[in-house]
């Protein structure tokens, strides 16, 4: 006796991993980059250029008392 059966094709479609892996990549790219900029980049000099101008440091120590030459009499 032979058995009949239903076939029936199905296609399942992944929609969305394309788009998670696209996003995924991006984040990457846009951590690394971000990494590179606070890292080496322009973002992490903590000096300021102020255009050559020497500008002298306020120390906490007290002045030393320069001698002052006395008249000669």
């Amino acid at each position: 006796m032979h058995e009949e059966r239903d076939r029936q094709t199905i296609v399942v479609t992944d929609r969305g991993s394309n788009s998670a892996v696209f996003l995924a990549v991006l984040l990457v790219v846009v951590l690394l980059v971000a990494g590179w900029w606070f890292l080496f980049g322009p973002g992490s000099s903590t000096s300021v250029d102020n255009g050559g101008v020497d500008q002298s440091v306020p120390t906490m120590a007290a002045p030393t008392a320069q001698p002052t030459s006395s008249p000669s009499s």
